[in-house]
């Protein structure tokens, strides 16, 4: 019977699910959407860590600091090895991705609000902000080349 109200008022069904997402995102809690790197969600919808992948994350961002070079760190874990999650290789823009996002050091960001988040940083805060410098940074230079 439940099902059938959901099949004659979908936007009734629509509006919970929102509603929900948005109680969750001014919690504190990652409301929607595929886990980053390093996370993964379980059976009661929050986002744990993946010790394999975290340890992952911190590569990334420990080998940045010694290679400042997205191109330099992509070919570091292609001849290590280390994978995305997909088992893909790690290409510039998705490394740029990860190093940029800071729901590694502990943050929600839903609908442009910044939250602490409730789910456990991987990243130190400090090695976090080193890692943007450098790549903004790098950005600076990369323009006044053009």
């Amino acid at each position: 019977m439940i099902k059938n109200l959901g099949m004659l008022f979908p936007s009734l069904s629509a509006a919970n699910l929102t509603q929900g997402r948005v109680g969750k995102g001014q919690q504190g809690y990652k409301p929607c959407g595929i886990a980053p790197l390093g996370y993964m969600w379980n059976k009661y919808g929050d986002i744990i860590l993946n010790d394999d992948e975290a340890d992952t994350v911190n590569i990334i961002f420990k080998k940045y600091l010694i290679y400042k070079s997205l191109s330099k760190l992509a070919e570091y874990l292609s001849a290590n090895n280390i994978r995305s999650k997909n088992t893909n290789p790690f290409s510039r823009a998705a490394l740029q991705t990860i190093l940029r996002n800071d729901f590694y050091i502990g943050v929600v960001t839903y609908q442009g609000e910044k939250i602490k988040g409730r789910h456990t940083p991987i990243v130190d805060k400090d090695l976090f902000y080193e890692v943007g410098q450098i790549l903004s940074s790098n950005a600076k230079r990369t323009k006044k080349q053009c």
